[in-house]
């Protein structure tokens, strides 16, 4: 039993050592390996469409990089400098044996479009980042308009804050994701929704409660209008807890 167990102990011995001696000839070699091609891979490029791959090759200046060391290469810098890039949310750069290096990219993926009042246009993403609108693509979203100021790279304002909270809201909600093309800003800071269907406003008041705001809405929507039109009613007021007006 012991002659077993030294054995054992033996060949795990063994088995490490080879493979530490592996990792050291390889971090050898790869000292030598130069850089055959670079390859992006936009992951969701079928979805988003803000940068393309020659577009990123000529921020990375492509050609700099072929044929030199990829010892020699800083890929944390690159993925740096992609990542400073507006439309870019996530750059994941990495090289193999064969000379080639990957970059995995990730798009800022736009959750509505600001329109202000002072003509100021740009997207908010799913993480709350500005985003510029762009020539190449034009996503189909929310639109938010009205009295809006212009936002920083993250919302700090008062009513930013609380547009990205709402738009949020609404967009978890398969139900009035459909419902509602567009949030309006009035000069105070209150919030009013234009829905898809009817001529009526909606008027939100802040944006606390929502759930308890947009669960009136629902039940006024499958209840009261199904017996009436949706052309009767010019606004509907949720401002006041435990409340809904109508307004015809």
């Amino acid at each position: 039993m012991k002659k077993q167990k030294i054995l054992k102990i033996a060949m795990r011995l063994f088995f490490a050592i080879v493979f530490v001696l592996i990792l050291i000839v390889a971090g050898l070699n790869q000292k030598d390996i130069v850089c055959k091609e670079v390859q992006v891979n936009i992951i969701d490029k079928n979805e988003l469409k803000f940068v393309s791959e020659n577009e990123i090759l000529s921020i990375i200046q492509n050609n700099s990089l072929v044929n030199q060391k990829i010892s020699e290469i800083d890929l944390e810098n690159i993925e740096k400098i992609l990542e400073e890039n507006e439309f870019i949310d996530n750059a994941e750069v990495f090289s193999n044996f064969d000379g080639l290096i990957n970059i995995d990219i990730v798009q800022n993926k736009p959750l509505y479009r600001i329109i202000n009042n002072s003509n100021v246009s740009y997207y908010i993403s799913n993480k709350s980042y500005k985003v510029p609108l762009s020539s190449n693509f034009t996503p189909r979203l929310i639109l938010a308009t009205g009295h809006i100021p212009n936002k920083e790279v993250k919302p700090t304002n008062l009513v930013n804050y609380q547009l990205d909270k709402l738009i949020k809201y609404i967009k978890s909600d398969a139900f009035w994701d459909a419902m509602i093309t567009q949030v309006e800003v009035k000069p105070n800071g209150e919030f009013v929704l234009i829905p898809k269907l009817g001529k009526h406003t909606v008027l939100l008041g802040d944006a606390e409660r929502l759930e308890e705001k947009f669960s009136k809405l629902k039940i006024f929507y499958q209840k009261a209008i199904k017996k009436t039109n949706w052309e009767e009613y010019k606004e509907i007021n949720l401002k006041y807890e435990r409340q809904l007006i109508g307004s015809k």
